[in-house]
């Protein structure tokens, strides 16, 4: 770090107040003792070689700078910059120990800056989204609204006829959607969950849900389901009819077709070939992918490609096949069309995007790389001659798969209690990072460092990793629960954390302290009163519905 940039980022702070006398002396003292930074000469910044001296201050390297020059230098530098970057600093250390290189003279060009603009700022801003509430689904048919800075309940949702399967925020943080086994999606407002809509069509369990990445579909809500569809719905409005998307029936070894010809049969059919076990945008929305239970992944265009029958279902765009089980994870590369999937077969496939010359009976995507699982390390044995343990088979079964932050790595929990780590580019394995004693199904990626990850299990760990060392940084000792389900806050600072007996959990790097004077058991009283229903599925209090019938007969 240049200590000559913090000068200035002082300087310039106390420039804005309210220490107005201040400044003056201590920008005078400063510039007299050439403690502000320097304009280096672009040939030593680049090459390292020196240039003759143009300047009695010249020392053939750098010029010096005054405060006015800096200033008129980097007009993007604000004068609270500083407060904004020591909170950031403070939070999470941007430098990563690679960049400390061993018997090297660091020139201009390897220093890193505190002055960067753009991508190479180091102030993040937080959005709303990205912290404020925490949403959660139960088996207990309640979707519940947190805050994260009290640990508060703020509103409990109700409605729901069965287990919440899962959740989804829309973009422009305005809803969020529930998805149930009882066949139906239920939109709420953020943050007070008055109810919007409710979405009902699928004859089976909804298994997934996303709303759209783009930013002129923000309310189009995608769903997948065990009746074999996924449907895009608009997720404002329970009367309007979703998009609906089957398998192609043609077989592709025959030509012929599996089901009847008509709409109605070919989408009641569907769940006699496979469910739909869960999906996931490309990052601007415009195609998806999906995983099935008959091994294959799908990939399907988001945009309406039968304006004339809008009756007629929407078929896939390509069928990804190489798993011998159930693809029960799919997630697109950040930024890219790139895919992976994984199976409980034990293994784990990237898909790339062909060019468009080679789409047709080819497909449209390719296996790119076959990610194997290596066996497990064989517990120790006793010396020669020593009775031999019986080993028994281990499960090699790929649990959930991810992309690392930067798109360089592809980290997956392994049915075996491992953390897998490949090397995205050519499919070789980096790392194997073993600390959870029993299987994981929570993994996640940090906001905006590329090299942490976290992980928990099903042994009550919560574990912080350093993927490009292969360490584990923190470990968290939860409890004797099952953690089922966790995330990163989008700032980074926090996590949330679930278990098998509706427990909740918030670890916080540094902030927090409000959460701690929040109860242990939170609920409403009205949380589990008997509801009635209308046609339409919204629903009623029934014990205020009475009261209402009798206040209406007085």
């Amino acid at each position: 770090m240049d200590l000559r940039e913090v000068y200035f980022l002082i300087l310039h702070f106390l420039s804005n107040g309210p220490c107005d006398r201040t400044f003056g002396p201590l920008r005078d003292e400063i510039l007299e003792k050439g403690l502000l930074p320097r304009r280096y000469h672009s040939s030593w910044s680049r090459s390292g070689t020196f240039t003759a001296p143009a300047d009695v201050h010249d020392d053939a390297i750098s010029l010096p700078l005054t405060y006015d020059n800096l200033v008129e230098r980097y007009p993007h530098i604000e004068k609270d910059h500083l407060v904004k970057l020591l909170k950031q600093l403070i939070l999470n250390p941007p430098f990563p120990s690679h960049l400390r290189l061993e018997g090297h003279t660091l020139t201009a060009a390897d220093v890193p800056t505190l002055l960067g603009s753009g991508s190479f700022s180091l102030v993040h801003p937080i959005f709303d989204r990205s912290g404020r509430y925490v949403i959660t689904g139960s088996d207990d048919r309640l979707v519940k609204i947190w805050s994260m800075e009290t640990a508060l309940c703020l509103a409990s949702c109700r409605g729901h006829e069965g287990d919440i399967t899962d959740l989804a925020v829309s973009s422009n943080n305005a809803l969020v959607a529930s998805a149930s086994n009882d066949f139906v999606i239920r939109v709420w407002r953020l943050p007070d969950g008055m109810p919007i809509s409710v979405l009902r069509g699928h004859t089976g369990a909804v298994t997934a849900i996303a709303f759209s990445p783009r930013q002129a579909s923000v309310y189009q809500l995608l769903s997948s389901s065990d009746d074999g569809t996924c449907r895009i719905w608009d997720a404002r409005y329970s009367q309007w009819l979703p998009r609906i998307y089957v398998p192609n029936p043609l077989d592709a070894g025959t030509g012929k077709s599996n089901f009847p010809s008509s709409n109605a049969a070919s989408t009641s059919n569907a769940s006699k070939s496979h469910q739909i076990l869960c999906c996931a945008y490309n990052a601007n929305g415009t195609i998806f992918v999906t995983g099935s239970s008959d091994s294959n992944a799908r990939v399907w265009s988001a945009s309406k490609s039968n304006l004339d029958d809008a009756e007629q279902p929407t078929h896939e765009l390509d069928v990804l096949r190489g798993h011998e089980n159930d693809v029960n994870y799919v997630q697109f590369r950040f930024c890219h069309d790139n895919i992976v999937t994984c199976s409980r077969d034990g293994s784990a496939i990237i898909w790339t995007p062909r060019s468009r010359k080679f789409h047709g009976k080819s497909g449209r995507w390719t296996k790119g790389y076959h990610l194997k699982v290596p066996p497990p390390p064989l517990p120790p044995q006793p010396p020669r001659g020593g009775p031999r343990q019986r080993l028994l088979p281990t499960p090699r079964g790929v649990n959930m798969i991810i992309w690392s932050l930067d798109n360089r790595f592809v980290l997956a929990a392994i049915m075996d209690c491992r953390i897998c780590v490949w090397n995205a580019a050519d499919g070789s394995l980096v790392h194997c990072l073993t600390g959870h004693s029993e299987s994981s199904y929570v993994l996640d990626v940090h906001p905006f460092n590329p090299r942490i990850a976290m992980s928990a299990g099903y042994d009550g760990k919560t574990i912080i990793w350093d993927i490009w060392e292969g360490i584990p940084i923190k470990v968290y000792d939860i409890g004797r629960f099952k953690l089922v389900d966790g995330k990163f806050s989008q700032d980074g600072t926090s996590i949330v954390l679930s278990d098998e007996v509706g427990q909740i959990y918030f670890l916080n790097t540094g902030q927090g302290e409000s959460q701690k004077a929040a109860k242990y058991d939170q609920f409403f009283l009205g949380d589990y009163r008997p509801l009635i229903r209308d046609t339409n599925g919204h629903v009623l209090d029934q014990v205020g519905f009475k009261y209402l019938y009798l206040l209406f007969c007085f």
